[in-house]
């Protein structure tokens, strides 16, 4: 398990256009940041950034509009920030009146600077997020429509969720990691994670690194795993899942009609169960039992923990290294 670095934190730094500060600063408020616990913001459509403070002093927010209409959209979106007993809430209410906003020449970007230690809520709509390297005690992006592209996350828990976007990270340690997802894709290119969960209706998990277990559930996409030491469970509608196994402990795969590729060392010992529309079993293992062009049972090695994969018409394949 991680030390207990920070509080828990959730930074959200979002891409925003280089002209950003040509525009007219519209709201500049400072606070007193020893007086910060909580930071939440609700916003849509707006690029926001959120920076840590290294140490106590000033919190600011910033709101810089450019455009023709900038100055009548500000008013009608009804920006704020203010506190709330210990907690800064940076905010739009517009109007309940309906507005076709897509014919507003607007555009705003929310530059919010609070202490490192806060924990922090954001909620955003349709924005695009860009993490740097970032360690808490647990970081959280919710997004309902935008991408995610970070760096490096380290964590005790990280836990991401969008409606519809690509997530992509550099590195990402921690001790629980789940990503949830309508129809969106995530990728971790290095991982050393504990625990993982994906979850997604419709997209592709592809996780690199070491994960100690690993539970996966695709509706219509396909989970490319690293290597998995823990149990390993997974389950696809339509969907492929490759994963690389050490067999410590036990796995249990299913698809309905996708491929299903576990590779692991040529001499490792567990008892096996493949079923598919058809089974490929490498030359490398040393397999003891019955094998048929859908099925096979019996023993790797001298058996051990088991291995059950299982596609009602897909390849299961288990591959050697």
């Amino acid at each position: 398990m991680l030390p207990r670095l920070l509080a828990p934190l959730l930074l959200l730094l979002v891409a925003f256009p280089a002209t950003a500060q040509n525009g007219t600063v519209y709201l500049d408020e400072t606070f007193d940041a020893s007086a910060i616990d909580d930071l939440f913001v609700d916003l849509s459509a707006e690029d926001v950034i959120v920076e840590a403070l290294d140490g106590s002093g000033e919190a600011r927010v910033t709101i810089t509009g450019r455009g023709r209409d900038a100055d009548e959209v500000f008013e009608r979106k009804r920006y704020s920030a203010a506190m709330q007993g210990d907690r800064l809430v940076v905010r739009s209410d517009p109007e309940r009146r309906m507005f076709n906003w897509g014919n507003w020449t607007a555009s705003f970007t929310v530059v919010v600077r609070e202490p490192v230690d806060n924990d922090a809520v954001v909620d955003l709509s349709s924005v695009d997020v860009t993490l740097c390297s970032i360690t808490a005690d647990e970081i959280v992006v919710d997004s309902a429509s935008g991408d995610l592209d970070a760096d490096r996350l380290e964590a005790d828990e990280i836990t991401l969720d969008c409606s519809s976007g690509d997530y992509t990270i550099r590195t990402a340690i921690a001790r629980w990691l789940s990503f949830d997802a309508s129809s969106g894709d995530l990728e971790i290119r290095d991982g050393d994670i504990a625990e993982f969960i994906g979850d997604t209706s419709s997209g592709d998990l592809e996780v690199g690194g070491i994960l100690g277990s690993a539970s996966v559930d695709l509706s219509s996409g396909s989970a490319d795993l690293g290597i998995v030491k823990g149990r390993l469970n997974g389950s696809a509608s339509s969907g492929d899942i490759r994963a690389r196994r050490d067999l410590s402990s036990e796995a249990v795969v299913e698809t309905s009609s996708g491929s299903i590729t576990l590779a692991a060392p040529a001499g490792m010992n567990a008892d096996v169960r493949l079923e598919g529309g058809s089974i490929r079993l490498a030359e490398g293992f040393a397999f003891s039992g019955e094998i048929e062009r859908d099925e096979a049972r019996g023993r790797l090695g001298s058996g051990g923990n088991r291995l059950v994969a299982s596609s009602s018409s897909g390849r299961v394949t288990r591959r050697a290294e």
